[in-house]
């Protein structure tokens, strides 16, 4: 079969295109405004999404690790990130044979990741929401925090670019924070890591992930399990500065959104330049995360202001974890 040349570096917005990708994984959706959402990968390595809107025709089968070829989807590029639209149900899919690698080099399937000899690398960075204000609120207690997101970063061996990603819970209900945790733990087990790798996490992240899908209603965590399976490396304090100059910030001001920083920060006990400063920090993340919740709530997923802050919040999430790998391997 001859497979399209064409990869994630061609999308144009509203332009429609035929495509070969592996899918990495899918999400299944029940509101007024979209039905599935899939995360795709091209034939150089490279990833995007692929958003069936509600009412786009037939119903789409993406299964993960399959290969399939994507006709008339339409492209849509967002603050210079491209993902895939069904094209009011023009786009067509058809599930393929694995291409050989002389066509698609550098793609690995979950066969690939399970024979690599090391297990790869996975690296993990939470963000969470604010349950208590700025005066009472203690970081370290599961009951003061919720899960927003779950950036995730694999590297199978260390001469193989890194894959990341980010999960997002899709409501402000505690199910959807039970659903995120499963989500992360299902995307880490495709990969089957030998190793996890956070930045201070063992307090934090390991602990809030821990503890939230509990505290959250759910009967049983499948991330307990998970811990079992992988050597867990917590990198200390004394890396920070290693990073810190190589990550390029985040500026909350270039986003198209309705939120200024300056009111929180004023609690948080910041002045000076701080107040106005245009690069995100951890302290700002919660409250653009409940905004970015709420839309969600209120169906506005797909608004304008919604996708501004989602792509923010990847953004700056993703900027946290792909430090990880260089710092683990020196």
């Amino acid at each position: 079969m001859s497979y399209p040349e064409t990869t994630r570096d061609d999308i144009e917005q509203n332009e429609s295109m035929d495509i070969l990708v592996r899918v990495e994984s899918v999400t299944e959706v029940e509101n007024d405004s979209f039905d599935l959402k899939a995360t795709l990968v091209d034939k150089s390595g490279k990833q995007f999404g692929l958003t069936v809107f509600a009412g786009d025709g037939d119903s789409y089968t993406l299964k993960p690790d399959q290969w399939y070829v994507l006709r008339n989807a339409s492209g849509n590029v967002y603050n210079q990130n491209p993902e895939l639209r069904s094209n009011f149900g023009k786009m067509t899919v058809e599930q393929v044979q694995r291409p050989s690698p002389d066509f698609a080099p550098i793609v690995r399937t979950e066969t690939d990741r399970r024979e690599s000899q090391s297990g790869g690398v996975l690296a993990l960075d939470i963000e969470t929401l604010a349950t208590e204000s700025e005066a009472d609120i203690d970081l370290g207690n599961s009951e003061h925090v919720e899960l927003l997101c779950v950036a995730l970063g694999y590297r199978p061996d260390p001469d193989a670019p890194a894959e990341t990603t980010v999960l997002f819970r899709d409501s402000p209900h505690p199910e959807s924070e039970v659903e995120l945790v499963e989500a992360v733990c299902e995307w880490i087990e495709r990969r089957d890591p030998s190793t996890l790798v956070t930045y201070m996490g063992r307090d934090f992240d390991i602990e809030h992930l821990r503890n939230r899908p509990r505290l959250a209603g759910a009967a049983t965590n499948p991330f307990e399990d998970l811990l079992e399976t992988v050597e867990y490396r917590d990198i200390d304090r004394g890396a920070k500065l290693t990073h810190v100059a190589d990550v390029e910030p985040t500026h909350w001001d270039i986003y198209d959104h309705s939120l200024n920083p300056t009111a929180w920060r004023v609690e948080q006990g910041k002045s000076g330049s701080a107040l106005s400063s245009p690069e995100i920090d951890g302290g700002d993340v919660p409250y653009f995360g409940e905004r970015y919740l709420e839309l969600c709530e209120r169906g506005e997923d797909e608004s304008v202001e919604c996708r501004a802050l989602r792509e923010m919040i990847r953004r700056y999430v993703v900027g946290d974890v792909r430090p990880l790998f260089d710092l683990y391997e020196n």
